[in-house]
């Protein structure tokens, strides 16, 4: 199967919940402990993973440098190809 396949370094951050198109951001509730700016993130795609740094991270319009777990946060993003609500996110921990 799909999950299988994962790479073992990779640790589930949570599903897209929300995608602004024009601001380029996703949001989610963060599922793993923490996210940082500077942290690798990767999303699930049905041929491959897109991985990317996060660049910027928001928590109710505030700019935060991380974001713990349990929390609503945005999180901007270069990539748009096939982003959509239920797309799964990774933390790369390599």
């Amino acid at each position: 199967s799909l999950h299988d396949a994962l790479p073992i370094y990779y640790e589930y951050l949570g599903v897209v919940d929300n995608y602004w198109e024009k601001a380029g951001a996703v949001g989610l509730i963060l599922e793993a402990e923490k996210l940082d700016v500077g942290d690798i993130i990767s999303f699930e795609h049905p041929v491959e993973h897109a991985e990317e740094r996060v660049e910027s991270l928001e928590v109710e319009g505030e700019q935060v440098g991380s974001v713990n777990k349990g929390f609503p946060v945005g999180i901007k993003i270069k990539l748009k190809e096939d982003i959509k609500k239920g797309t799964r996110v990774f933390l790369v921990k390599k």
